[in-house]
């Protein structure tokens, strides 16, 4: 079972950026508020959230999450986080898609490329 997205889906409620290490990066950016006018409507600032596989480095920002989670080591929580990215990829791999509960559903194109 993949549980990284719930360290992800914490992380990024206080963080705009989120990098998962070898893979990328769940990037959160704020809207403001605004008034549409064919509705006449006025909507809340809200936040949007994009995935690019393009930022891969390790901030240890999600690493933290583990440590701070489970009470281990960076080490061990290195070691966690890098065995639920490989989980991920290897579900990617053999469906095409994943589910990530609140933070959306990525899916591999034919290329291998994330989205």
């Amino acid at each position: 079972m993949i549980t990284i997205d719930r360290h992800i889906s914490r992380m990024i409620s206080r963080h705009d950026c989120v990098i998962v290490p070898g893979f990328g990066a769940f990037l959160a950016q704020r809207l403001p508020a605004y008034y549409n006018a064919d509705d006449k409507l006025y909507l809340p600032p809200r936040r949007t959230l994009v995935f690019t596989p393009h930022v891969t480095m390790d901030d240890a920002l999600l690493s933290t999450a583990y440590m701070e989670d489970y009470g281990i080591s960076h080490n061990q929580a290195t070691i966690l986080m890098q065995d639920d990215v490989r989980k991920l990829k290897n579900e990617l791999s053999r469906k095409g898609k994943v589910y990530l509960g609140d933070l959306g559903v990525l899916s591999m194109n034919i290329d291998g490329v994330v989205s």
